[in-house]
């Protein structure tokens, strides 16, 4: 069942074919989790990591994850 839902408030950034946040991007996610911490209780958190459909799928899908995480 769904109750609420949040929306990064910016953008995420990451350095280029790499999981290194910017540091707005830092910013953006740490203010996220703020948001998401005031819920009680949460039950469920979906994070998603994408790349470009640009290089190699293999490394994408790595760096999505890596990204994820």
């Amino acid at each position: 069942r769904q109750i609420g839902r949040l929306k990064v408030r910016g953008v995420v950034e990451f350095a280029f074919n790499s999981a290194r946040l910017s540091a707005a991007s830092r910013k953006t996610l740490k203010e996220l989790a703020r948001e998401i911490n005031s819920f009680d209780p949460i039950l469920e958190v979906k994070i998603y990591g994408h790349t470009s459909n640009s290089g190699n799928p293999t490394w994408n899908r790595r760096l999505s994850q890596h990204r994820a995480e």
